[in-house]
This record gives structure tokens, C-alpha cells and sequence, in this order.
């Protein structure tokens, strides 16, 4: 994505990850060397409020879009693999990725030497094997009334690496996930970090934990043209512009649209309008 400023012009649009992620199938579809690697955290169903769903209902085909999609929560991953199964047969996918595991920079057995850079020239330095962490979620199986009778919206969207807060609200449960990082987890499908272009955040106010982690490990020139994230939690914790901070020390342009924000490699210049 290229960015260019003048003080006497100021941009009437920016584009939101949709409109980013068409533009790139449709370029991809007119040069077969185009190979378009997205990495989602948080897939849901890959329908409900999924900023990729959209593009695949604009395409006939999508061969050279590859998607790396991780979902926790069993009853989101079950429906998940269906929505790529059912992409893979009409649009033609020939490589895609749904992972039932989580992203984190702090397993169970963490150490030490765990922390810090672990990029080698854009590749990931496999550092740990067997990483586990811990995820809390909504417990389908509660004897509780209350429990049971909570809406699917609550069941299906609630669940969160901070177990310490959400154990003591009723209704939930602890599980223990396969985790690893965000470049451990594109090298080990075969992918380089220099791959992705776009980093799709939906992890109920997390972001920063894991954007601090993604920066740490990746070059500066290896980092996404384009990071999109929900912005709705961390806003009234007051935490959205410590985010903004962190984006823009890595050179990333910010705009705000709705309950999410999209953060655009080399655009800090830009006057962005509200759309």
C-alpha cells in the first residue's frame, strides 16, 4: 500500500481491508505471480463480522488468496472449517489454513530465553516445541440455568487469554491450547514473513499484548502492509491509544472506522476523513 502526502491535497478516501483485499484478488487475478498470504487471529465462523467474508461474495475465484485463520473457541472452529471448505470448492482455494490453537508470546512453560527477537532474517527460529497456554471460555456444559439459558451470541464470541479475570465469573471454564507466535506459526506452514500482507485482529482487547510480541519478532522491514483490528474493547478500557502509539512507532498510518481500526504501513502523513 503506498501512501503519498501534499500539503495542499488531502485524501477523500481510505480504504477499508475490504476494499484492500479486493483490490489485491483482483490484481492477483490478472498476475499469476501475485501470491496474497493473510493471517487472521480470532476467524470466529469466517462469516459474522469477518472482513474477508465479503470479498469472497465479489469473486468468482480466489486461487492466489491464502489465508491462515486461527480460532480457539471449538464451536466457532467447527463452523469456521466449514465456511473454508465451502470457499475452497466455489472459489477455488488452493491452499488455505484453519487452525484450532492460539496465538501468544507467554506459554505455560515460558522462560527466560523464550524472550526477546526470535526472527532470522525474516524466518521464525523454532524455539520451543509442545508451547502451551492457557484460554478461558464460555462453558457450554455448566449445570447452571443461568449459564444455559445465555444467548449464542455470549456462548460463541466470549472467551479470553485472561483466565485470572474470568474465572471468577460464572460460567466459564479453562482449556489448555497448542499456542505459538505469529512468525513461528507462517514459517511452520512454509510461508516467510515477507509473504504477508495483511494481520486480521479480532481477540477482545488483547491486541497490544500481541502487537508488542508480532513487533518484537519481526523486522521492521518484513511488517505487513496493513494490520486491521477491533477496536471496541480497548476503547472504553481507555488502552486504544496506547495501541496507536505503538502502531505509529513501527510506521503505520491510523484510521479509525466504526469498531475497528486499520493501520496502513507508510501512511502516518496521511489526513484521514471518517467514513
Amino acid at each position: 500500500v503506498e501512501a503519498q502526502t501534499s500539503k495542499n491535497m488531502r485524501p477523500r478516501f481510505v480504504p477499508s481491508v475490504n476494499t484492500l483485499m479486493e483490490a489485491a484478488a483482483n490484481e492477483a487475478t490478472d498476475n499469476e505471480t501475485i501470491h496474497v498470504l493473510t493471517f487472521q487471529l480470532g476467524g470466529m465462523d469466517g462469516k459474522t463480522g469477518d472482513p474477508f467474508f465479503k470479498m469472497t461474495t465479489f469473486h468468482q475465484e480466489l486461487p492466489q488468496w491464502t489465508p491462515i485463520v486461527v480460532e480457539p473457541v471449538p464451536s466457532n472452529f467447527e463452523q469456521l472449517k466449514e465456511t473454508y471448505k465451502n470457499h475452497a470448492m466455489k472459489k477455488h482455494l488452493q491452499c488455505y489454513h484453519v487452525l484450532h490453537r492460539m496465538i501468544s508470546y507467554e506459554s505455560n512453560h515460558s522462560n527466560e530465553s523464550d524472550k526477546g527477537s526470535r526472527h532470522e532474517g525474516g524466518r521464525a527460529r523454532k524455539y520451543e516445541d509442545n508451547k502451551t497456554c492457557d484460554f478461558c471460555q464460555f462453558d457450554r456444559d455448566s449445570p447452571l440455568e443461568e449459564c444455559r439459558n445465555m444467548p449464542e451470541y455470549i456462548k460463541s464470541e466470549t472467551g479470553s487469554m485472561d483466565c485470572q479475570s474470568e474465572l471468577k465469573r460464572k460460567c466459564f471454564k479453562k482449556d489448555v491450547f497448542t499456542c505459538d507466535t505469529i512468525l513461528n506459526t507462517i514459517h511452520n506452514h512454509g510461508y516467510s514473513i515477507q509473504d504477508l500482507a495483511v494481520l486480521q485482529m479480532d481477540v477482545e482487547g488483547f491486541e497490544k499484548i500481541l502487537l508488542e510480541g508480532f513487533f518484537a519478532e519481526v523486522p521492521k522491514e518484513y511488517l505487513p502492509p496493513v494490520i486491521n483490528f477491533e477496536s471496541r474493547v480497548l476503547k472504553p478500557r481507555g488502552e486504544l491509544e496506547s495501541v496507536f502509539q505503538l502502531l505509529r512507532q513501527n510506521g503505520y498510518g491510523i484510521h479509525e472506522k466504526r469498531v475497528d481500526t486499520l493501520a496502513i504501513l507508510g501512511a502516518q502523513g496521511l489526513l484521514l476523513d471518517n467514513l
